[in-house]
């Protein structure tokens, strides 16, 4: 590979200049493409100057992009969009969260994140001690193997989702390369000697002269895997809702963190579909989009909430995350939020409002036009009249009116909730989960003296 040296650093320089020049454009896909071709490009330049290097190299990086990928995995949940969700292809959120992101409760990039650390100490040793674990380069090579085919694995999965993760992609180029890298070291001479081209695991695990590097590499690669589940874990905790001590008494204090004043008014036109009696003294304001899967976990959530307690009612308000209808955002984004929103619409007006929601939140890999009159036939919708009602431009225009709103409220991302009467008789905008509105409500049920809330985020910053 020595040939390859120069090109491939000139390569690597262009790629960080095209990333640079893509991103002042916004051009953000094209961006991320240029950036994440320009590590695979330095990892190559790494494995053009010493093998064992590139893929100690390549190794710490996809363990880098694991650590963000199980980071995001947990904030994500929490509404918080990683940095390339950036439309309805690629949405690194949907990917990162889907049924297949998490294995045992345990985000996949977890593991990542050890194999990854695991394989770069094993280059590492095997590179700098003599005469190193002669079966490294076998270990190695038969660690790229599973890994990229666990790649082709999450490509399939993401092909059937119809959305990419751009990080991840950025891992499947990392699991290649480092296949690529480990047969070049296994094609060396003193890779493995007298035990052939394909030597047994028992020989790749015991030839090494007694070498301890390929045992410290595994303990540090599990080590690294055991302590990212603490942080992991750690984080969940201090990310978790507040509600109940252990004696049931309430944490006021904690609670008080859970919500603001809002930044205007919230306003009501009548037109919100309401879920409980509309007279329950409290009322929660939910604002939401029907391809956004956390919007999904909360909405079941809320409604539970609802139906447990007579004293809650719900009502909806609509904040697509498609600039096809909403002015807040860029770009399409969630390409089918749109179209899902009018289709509520529409349905509220046969009375089948919440039928129809539940069928979206729970189908939110199928919302397009043939899945959402699939899905209105099952509920028993008049199709002619629902059809009609999708086409009428007041639909649409009663939806970009619920952007409008929100956007008085300063709503940037969802789901977002108000409720009035838990503290006051005034709205307060509750920044946290679903979890943490069903101890607010218990709260105030209860008469415990909440906090009056603090300022708005935005103000208070």
């Amino acid at each position: 590979m020595q040939r390859l040296r120069l090109p491939l650093v000139v390569l690597a320089v262009i790629a960080a200049i095209a990333a640079l020049v893509l991103g002042f454009q916004g051009v953000r896909v094209g961006a991320f493409l240029s950036a994440i071709a320009t590590g695979w490009l330095l990892c190559a330049s790494i494995a053009a100057f010493d093998t064992l290097w590139g893929i100690a190299a390549t190794a710490l990086g996809g363990a880098g992009v694991s650590v963000y990928l199980a980071h995001q995995h947990l904030a994500a949940s929490a509404g918080e969009p990683s940095i390339c969700a950036i439309n309805s292809t690629f949405d690194c959120d949907a990917v990162n969260t889907s049924a297949y992101s998490e294995m045992f409760g345990i985000p996949l990039s977890l593991y990542g994140l050890g194999f990854y650390v695991a394989l770069a100490g094993l280059a590492a040793f095997r590179r700098t001690s003599r005469p190193g674990h002669a079966g490294a380069p076998h270990l190695l090579r038969l660690g790229g193997i599973g890994a990229v085919l666990y790649s082709l694995f999450l490509g399939w999965v993401s092909h059937s989702m119809g959305k990419w993760c751009l990080f991840c992609i950025s891992l499947y180029g990392v699991n290649a390369l480092l296949l690529v890298l480990s047969w070049c070291a296994v094609a060396k001479r003193d890779a493995l000697p007298n035990a052939g081209r394909w030597p047994t695991l028992g020989q790749v695990l015991t030839l090494g002269g007694g070498d301890r590097s390929f045992a410290t590499a595994i303990g540090v690669g599990i080590a690294t895997f055991a302590v990212g589940i603490l942080v992991y874990q750690g984080q969940k905790n201090d990310q978790a809702d507040p509600g109940t001590s252990a004696s049931g008494s309430f944490d006021l204090d904690e609670l008080s963190k859970a919500y603001t004043q809002t930044a205007g008014k919230v306003e009501l036109d009548g037109s919100e579909p309401i879920m409980g009696d509309p007279s329950a003294p409290i009322l929660i304001v939910e604002y939401a989009d029907f391809a956004c899967p956390y919007c999904a976990k909360a909405s079941a959530f809320m409604h539970d909430i609802v139906r447990a307690d007579p004293k809650v009612q719900l009502r909806f308000k609509n904040y697509p995350i498609s600039g096809n209808c909403n002015r807040f955002v860029e770009g399409e984004r969630h390409a089918t939020s749109c179209p899902a929103a009018i289709s509520a619409e529409c349905a509220k007006n046969q009375g089948k409002y919440w039928e129809l929601s539940d069928l979206l939140f729970k189908n939110q890999q199928y919302q397009e036009a043939a899945d959402i009159d699939f899905m209105a036939k099952q509920i028993g919708l008049d199709m002619n009249a629902f059809h009609a009602c999708q086409a009428d431009p007041n639909v649409l225009q009663g939806v970009k009116n619920d952007v409008e709103a929100a956007g008085r409220l300063d709503i940037s991302g969802t789901p977002s909730f108000f409720i009035r009467g838990i503290v006051g008789d005034d709205f307060v905008e509750v920044h946290a989960k679903a979890e943490t509105i069903e101890a607010l409500i218990k709260a105030a049920e209860a008469g415990a003296p909440l906090p009056a809330p603090g300022p708005h985020k935005s103000e208070a910053e």
